[in-house]
């Protein structure tokens, strides 16, 4: 599940990066890599798991969700696209005024209420419980905030 939320954001900065004679090579080989990563994540999940050294599968999915956002870090980071234009905004102006940040932390809000919700309802909470009720209500409600926000407020949102 976290492990294939960048991706395409690999592979984008793959075709940015590398010419475009090596560029069937490059993908290639990212895919094959990241191929070798899932079969592994399982294999060693499944190990730690089995070990007892983590207390339940969740936890594999934990480990690669940290891994993910250590990612996510590394490439804002580190990563500096080529070929800017001086008379353009910087990288980070950019990032500042094209992003729907509120869009975002309402989707990133309502995804986590959810799941929480599906997940632990019937297996750490019963379906009747406060917890998983207030969840997928908070959920299904901040679902609804986004779609009122990307259909009346933005402009350019996901819903036009």
């Amino acid at each position: 599940m976290f492990t294939d939320s960048l991706i395409i954001n690999y592979s984008i900065i793959f075709l940015r990066v590398v010419p475009h004679r090596l560029r069937g090579f490059a993908l290639g080989s990212q895919y094959a890599i990241l191929g070798m990563g899932g079969l592994l994540n399982n294999l060693m999940g499944g190990a730690i798991i089995k070990a007892n050294l983590v207390n339940g599968w969740r936890y594999n999915l934990y480990i690669s969700a940290v891994l993910q956002l250590l990612g996510i870090f590394m490439l804002l980071v580190f990563y500096r696209p080529l070929y800017l234009n001086i008379e353009e905004p910087s990288y980070w102006q950019r990032i500042k005024t094209k992003i729907d940040w509120v869009g975002n932390a309402l989707w990133i809000c309502a995804f986590i209420s959810l799941m929480f919700g599906l997940i632990s309802g019937g297996n750490s909470y019963d379906w009747r419980s406060t917890p998983i009720i207030a969840s997928l209500v908070v959920g299904a409600g901040l679902g609804l905030v986004l779609a009122a926000h990307q259909t009346w407020y933005k402009k350019d949102g996901i819903f036009q």
